[in-house]
């Protein structure tokens, strides 16, 4: 059986001093992290779990009849990994084509976008996740979940009534802020908002339209 590994982070802890600190980062990605793995790899040969077809067919698989421990440990590793992916040390900017994209569907301005993440993720009350998804109808939206659970899980999109593919995802558990932030999550939202990698995000949006075989809502013909 295939166990499941700690990807490689592609910055240093201190990359983004000012805004996350070294100490928190460390201990989110060696301790939080690496336990979520251990535990998940441990609970997949426990329960038989086929690990060959990788995480995200094992997080898809979850429902209302899997084990806590599956349930938390699979969410958190997943989670995790969408979350160091979607940093960026540089802070970024949308892509003239990822603001046409935004602009059609929200019909809102870039600031307008980036606030309305901050009320998302303000508006989960406890620990848990902040999301923007895209829906198999090809459209995006914000959501959040508690826990570790994530909206690939089939508990989820039954609870929902939609399928899901995640696109970006924001930790809003203490463990990634409060050595430096304390209770202020709204400052640590506006650090992490700041070095979100866009062309990641943008990315998982076309490889979910692929998935979901919808198309773009937007005639993209003059992009550079």
């Amino acid at each position: 059986m295939n166990q499941f590994t700690l990807p490689e982070l592609k910055y240093p802890y201190d990359a983004f001093e000012g805004d996350l600190d070294a100490e928190t980062m460390e201990i989110h990605y060696s301790k939080h992290h690496q336990g979520y793995l251990d535990k998940l790899n441990t609970l997949c040969e426990e329960q038989g779990i086929n690990t060959e077809d990788g995480i995200e067919a094992v997080v898809a698989a979850i429902d209302s009849e899997s084990t806590p421990g599956l349930r938390n440990n699979a969410g958190g590793y997943y989670n995790h990994n969408l979350f160091w992916e979607n940093l960026s040390p540089i802070e970024t900017t949308f892509s003239e084509r990822w603001a046409k994209i935004l602009d059609a569907e929200t019909s809102t301005n870039r600031q307008y976008f980036l606030d309305s993440l901050i009320d998302l993720g303000m508006s989960q009350f406890g620990s848990g996740w902040a999301w923007i998804v895209m829906r198999e109808d090809g459209t995006t939206m914000g959501m959040t979940t508690p826990n570790q659970d994530n909206p690939l899980m089939k508990v989820i999109q039954d609870e929902w009534g939609h399928k899901y593919i995640p696109l970006l995802a924001i930790d809003l558990w203490e463990h990634a802020y409060y050595l430096k932030y304390q209770n202020r999550r709204k400052d640590y939202l506006a650090a992490v908002i700041k070095h979100i990698d866009w062309a990641v995000v943008e990315d998982r949006y076309f490889a979910a339209l692929d998935a979901f075989g919808v198309e773009c809502p937007i005639a993209l013909d003059d992009e550079e």
